[in-house]
């Protein structure tokens, strides 16, 4: 959290009026694991939300196991950075729906799922709006229960594409 504060007041003399209030992109890897399609809000030139939606099945052939989820990310985002180009620092928590008979084929059991999120990365996007390029380290802190490397803290990755307006 106090990444995203230092960020968020060194950049107050970084902000730029003319910052485009709206973007949508989708996202492969990141904080809902496979993919997510985004939606963001600026609040201020240098701070942003999101949220988002993904999903995912797989199959393990060996067990004939299914698990599948549908996710939702929730996230703030603190950003850095002149013109185009800015250094992103991203809070958020990721949570939604899991099913799954990989530990007993055939028997499906549903359950929820809560993860704390975190992100840091390269942003390009232009202060008139259009392209939209991240490139992001995006951390999950959760269980072990939902955890695609079987441990509480799971090193993950994102990049993404959209528009800003």
């Amino acid at each position: 959290m106090s990444m995203v504060s230092l960020l968020l007041l060194c950049s107050a003399a970084w902000a730029q009026p003319d910052s485009t209030a709206n973007a949508v992109y989708l996202e492969l890897g990141g904080n809902a694991i496979v993919y997510s399609l985004n939606a963001e809000r600026r609040l201020h030139p240098n701070l942003a939300i999101s949220t988002g939606f993904g999903s995912a099945g797989f199959y393990e052939p060996t067990t004939e196991g299914r698990f599948g989820w549908a996710l939702n990310p929730w996230r703030v985002h603190g950003l850095l950075g002149r013109g185009a180009h800015h250094l992103e620092a991203t809070l958020g928590v990721t949570w939604g729906l899991a099913r799954g008979d990989m530990n007993q084929p055939g028997t499906p059991t549903n359950f929820w799922v809560l993860n704390a999120t975190s992100g840091v990365g390269y942003r390009y996007q232009p202060n008139d709006g259009g392209l939209v390029v991240r490139a992001m380290f995006t951390p999950h802190y959760g269980g072990e229960r939902f955890s695609p490397l079987g441990a509480a803290l799971q090193p993950w990755a994102g990049v993404s594409v959209g528009w800003a307006w």
